[in-house]
């Protein structure tokens, strides 16, 4: 496809690291952008220095950028949500910015976080009311870059897929509960989650990029999310089934979760995508089999 360039922040990170191979691996001229674990080809980059980041769009060309870059952690960004409002609420605003001076689309990622959780499913223009800082963030994030034209928003869940460590996923994490078998554990049964594995929205995001191109004026809010329901327990419970592991240990809490407050059932309808022919689901068991076999 002519002008196939993309440009993708938080490159290193689980879901920048897939954005990464979905593009390369269906020909686009694919440039990463990271800072705490730049390696190999991706570009060293402070996203807050704004001067830096014009320059990569001047020489780079990007005719889309996917911003992945966030702190995405809910109990981190509660802890000091003035310290993370850079990442998450000033980036987003500097790459609509930018890709509205130099004619790129921008496609942001944000979170069901922003939705309340107690009117699911959510469709994308249904009412915000984020019960947390993280969420907060992401709707303040949505706010600004929505001011430009030509810009996208995906929400999405929570996500698991190929690993550096188990604690690159609340999902994939759940495994050392698992493992902990020699002392009761307490595992969240209480708010539902919808776990999606990163390649579904990696290829979302390619279909995304690819109809912008061919659409120079479309633009709005989107939702991403597999079907499949679990809480953390049932989760850790689908594990140890898996991998014949032991799970009498593991007990279910069916109370809030401690830590920032998250809402009960974020569940994000996707059918605007669907209806586009746009997407895929990677059944839970295939998926999470997958990627914790290594760590088993």
């Amino acid at each position: 496809m002519a002008d196939s360039r993309v440009l993708i922040t938080g490159a290193s990170g689980l879901l920048g690291r897939h954005v990464m191979q979905e593009f390369q691996q269906n020909r686009w001229i694919t440039q990463g952008l990271a800072y705490s674990r730049a390696k190999g080809g991706l570009i060293k980059i402070d996203l807050s220095d704004k001067s830096a980041v014009e320059d990569v769009f001047k020489s780079f060309k990007p005719s889309v950028v996917v911003n992945c870059a966030a702190e995405r952690r809910p109990d981190v960004v509660e802890s000091d949500p003035s310290k993370y409002e850079d990442v998450n609420i000033t980036v987003p605003l500097t790459l609509a910015e930018l890709c509205s001076k130099y004619g790129a689309f921008l496609l942001h990622i944000s979170s069901n976080a922003v939705f309340d959780g107690t009117s699911a499913p959510y469709r994308p223009n249904d009412k915000t009311n984020p019960l947390n800082a993280y969420g907060k963030h992401k709707l303040a994030a949505e706010e600004a870059v929505k001011k430009f034209p030509h810009c996208g928003v995906l929400r999405i869940p929570v996500l698991y897929g190929r690993l550096e460590s188990l604690d690159e996923s609340s999902i994939t994490k759940l495994l050392k509960s698992v493992k902990n078998s020699g002392q009761p554990t307490e595992v969240s049964d209480y708010e539902i989650r919808f776990p999606t594995h990163c390649d579904d929205v990696a290829l979302v995001c390619r279909q995304m990029a690819e109809y912008s191109l061919q659409h120079p004026d479309w633009s709005g809010i989107f939702h991403w999310s597999n079907e499949e329901s679990f809480t953390k327990y049932t989760i850790a419970k689908i594990i140890a089934e898996i991998f014949n592991l032991p799970s009498d240990h593991l007990v279910g809490k069916k109370e809030p979760s401690v830590g920032a407050n998250r809402p009960v059932n974020c569940q994000l309808d996707s059918s605007d995508l669907k209806a586009l022919g746009f997407g895929k689901a990677t059944p839970f068991r295939v998926g999470i089999r997958q990627e914790l076999q290594q760590f088993v």
